[in-house]
């Protein structure tokens, strides 16, 4: 799926070389809500992860369960499950 801001960006690339510093502050500008939005959602993702109830996570523990909240990863389940072995009941 294409990026939403890929056409903005297309259309500033377009322009000649003489509008150089124009587009410069345009990417400038443009990158900044980006950047800015990427981080407010990541806090709104770390206060749900770590709650009242969850407060003694590692950070490890707190940095692996934000990656997995705010990218699109999908483990293998099927590969992770193969090649763990299993605890035996005795």
């Amino acid at each position: 799926m294409p990026r939403v801001e890929a056409p903005i960006f297309d259309v500033w690339n377009s322009l000649p070389d003489c509008y150089s510093e124009v587009k410069k502050l345009a990417f400038g500008v443009l990158t900044i809500f980006g950047s800015t939005y990427s981080c407010e959602q990541a806090f709104s993702c770390m206060n749900i992860i770590k709650s009242k109830v969850r407060s003694q996570l590692t950070n490890e523990n707190s940095e692996s369960c934000l990656k997995l909240k705010t990218t699109s990863y999908e483990p293998n389940l099927s590969k992770l499950s193969k090649t763990t072995q299993s605890q035996r009941s005795y």
